[in-house]
């Protein structure tokens, strides 16, 4: 019904921020999942709709996100939102916040964007979809992740899951237990608005 986001299993240099020497990933995120496929009849297209063409996200689609990941996480532990911060605009921090609201939970902005870095669908292939994202992501110095939270990441897309594996393991070496992905579509092999 909805698409899985497997976690990256191996960083495409031995010199990574987080693993050095090593390929293997050591802390991977949880496997996630994607509400839709970008585009796609029902929520796809209202993805692609709201993404382009309105202030946010509609309520609609934060509703039925927060009812899927009371379904899919149930008793977990959850209870912290975050997401993908962007220098272009805050529609996926709104939309995070009130998906926090909804289930209940707590918001932190955890990840702050350098300035440096251009959009993910711009880079050319999965190691500059990586070094890019290890170029713009950071720990947000305002807000410290709690130990041993358990953390859910929002993001509008997920294509090539580079910048979900780098912010999750940003937020996983400051102490976080889990980081669960979370968005609203999956663009993977299909053309960009």
């Amino acid at each position: 019904m909805y698409i899985d986001i497997i976690p990256r299993k191996q960083w495409p240099e031995r010199n990574n921020p987080f693993d050095p020497g090593v390929i293997r990933i050591s802390n991977t995120n949880e496997t996630g999942i994607a509400l839709s496929k970008y585009g796609a009849a029902g929520y796809g297209e209202w993805v692609s709709h709201d993404k382009y063409h309105a202030d946010a996200f509609r309520r609609e689609l934060v509703d039925k996100s927060a009812g899927v990941l009371r379904e899919r996480l149930g008793r977990e532990g959850y209870t912290i939102v975050t997401n993908i911060p962007s220098a272009r605009n805050s529609k996926v921090a709104v939309f995070a916040k009130q998906l926090a609201d909804a289930l209940g939970y707590t918001y932190m902005d955890l990840l702050a964007v350098t300035g440096n870095g251009s959009q993910q669908k711009e880079m050319n292939n999965s190691y500059y979809q990586y070094k890019n994202a290890v170029d713009k992501l950071k720990l947000n110095p305002a807000d410290h992740v709690p130990n041993r939270a358990r953390v859910i990441l929002v993001d509008d897309m997920v294509d090539s899951k580079w910048t979900l594996t780098v912010a999750g393991a940003l937020i996983l070496s400051a102490g976080a237990e889990k980081v669960f992905p979370f968005c609203l579509a999956d663009s993977s092999n299909m053309e960009s608005d």
